[in-house]
């Protein structure tokens, strides 16, 4: 057995696209599949940019709001994710904190496994 850590210190910052949190590559190079560890500390935001590949932004702790290239912002917390397709323009905040795990890759299809449930949407004001 090999052990790891993936911990926010051993993150890299991100800046790209007005951004401002930490990632750590957790796989890469396996396919098309890539997988990461998103820290996006009490402020701090993964600003608006296009996605290549379907991803899936899976909130493990925490909160924060999210949102898509209709820019609804919705709330997401622990347990939660967000889905955005190929193409699709997107965006993160959190004003208390929160870890995602994010996977990226063409045949990503999270409604064959997952519950879809429509949240709250956030009020009118916005960050972005």
């Amino acid at each position: 057995m090999k052990l790891f850590r993936f911990a926010q210190e051993e993150g890299t910052l991100i800046t790209q696209y007005d951004s401002h949190f930490k990632m750590t590559k957790l796989l890469a190079n396996t396919g098309d599949v890539h997988m990461s560890c998103m820290y996006v500390n009490s402020g701090d935001c993964i600003g608006t940019h296009e996605t290549t590949v379907p991803q899936l932004f899976l909130v493990v702790q925490g909160e924060g709001i999210v949102r898509g290239s209709d820019k609804q912002e919705m709330r997401v917390k622990a347990g939660e994710a967000a889905f955005w397709k190929a193409g699709e323009y997107h965006a993160a905040r959190s004003e208390t904190g929160m870890m995602a795990i994010v996977i990226e890759g063409l045949d990503i299809k999270p409604d064959q496994f997952m519950k879809e449930f429509l949240p709250t949407p956030t009020p009118e004001t916005s960050l972005y």
